[in-house]
């Protein structure tokens, strides 16, 4: 009997510590209870943030006036004489420059109808050329005679050089407006065999034969305008080649004849 109350009273104690515990008022929540409420922690005043003094500005220097650009003075024109404006440069547009002509006086050959055919010589008037040639040919004591004179005028449209040669063309190029005409007269002496006037042939018998001279002769005229080109020394002493296509109109003896695109050459050394 007293082991057994050994036994149980330890168990007894083991059990009821726990209920004990449980069953008191700080552990159990009572029913509807509501946590206390806890005071808001309240930020603590911070003082008010005073703006730093800044230094007052200082007003800014005023601005010395750019100096004005003194136009440079013209050169005083004598007394009873005109200022000269100031000359202008060549443009230059894509590596080429327009130009005035300047050569004066051109010896050299032409071949054409309406610009004659022979020895030639031009005179420039800046870029106008006026050009005059002559061909005379006197042969067999003056039986035969030609003779071809032509006058022609080109006015040079554009003249451009290039900035370097990229063809086997010549570097400097223009393009003119020509128009003229030449008058060709040529004689020309014949001997023919004939019959001897009032001679009858009859069967087995032939007239005599005589010699007659018959004069022929060529009166033509031309008239032409057309647009060409030149190439070579154009803006300095040289040679240069011009090649033209006119509209040639030819007149037989005050007659005309035909209208014709015809071209025309000239190889001329100008300076």
């Amino acid at each position: 009997m007293m082991r057994l109350s050994a036994l149980i009273l330890p168990m007894l104690g083991a059990l009821l510590v726990p209920c004990l515990v449980l069953a008191s008022p700080a552990a159990v929540d009572q029913p509807g209870s509501q946590p206390a409420p806890q005071p808001a922690a309240q930020p603590e005043p911070q003082p008010a943030a005073q703006p730093e003094p800044q230094p007052a500005a200082q007003p800014e220097p005023p601005a010395e006036p750019a100096p004005m650009a003194t136009p440079l003075a013209a050169p005083s024109a004598a007394p009873g004489t005109m200022a000269q404006p100031p000359a202008v440069a060549p443009s230059t547009q894509d590596g080429r420059r327009i130009r005035q002509q300047n050569n004066r006086h051109g010896l050299g050959l032409s071949l054409g109808m309406s610009p004659g055919f022979g020895f030639a010589y031009r005179n420039y008037f800046g870029n106008t050329v006026v050009q005059a040639s002559l061909f005379a040919a006197v042969l067999d004591r003056g039986d035969n005679a030609t003779v071809w004179v032509g006058v022609q005028i080109a006015r040079y449209l554009l003249v451009w050089q290039q900035a370097r040669r990229t063809s086997l063309l010549p570097r400097t190029s223009a393009l003119r407006l020509v128009g003229g005409g030449s008058y060709l007269y040529n004689r020309s002496k014949d001997t023919i065999l004939a019959d001897a006037p009032g001679c009858v042939p009859v069967s087995g018998v032939n007239c005599p034969t005589v010699e007659t001279d018959r004069v022929n002769k060529l009166q033509m005229a031309s008239l032409g305008a057309g647009i060409g080109f030149e190439f070579g020394a154009i803006m300095r002493p040289g040679v240069s080649f011009a090649i033209d296509l006119q509209l040639t109109a030819l007149f037989d003896a005050g007659s005309f004849i035909q209208l014709w695109p015809l071209p025309s050459v000239a190889l001329m050394y100008s300076w």
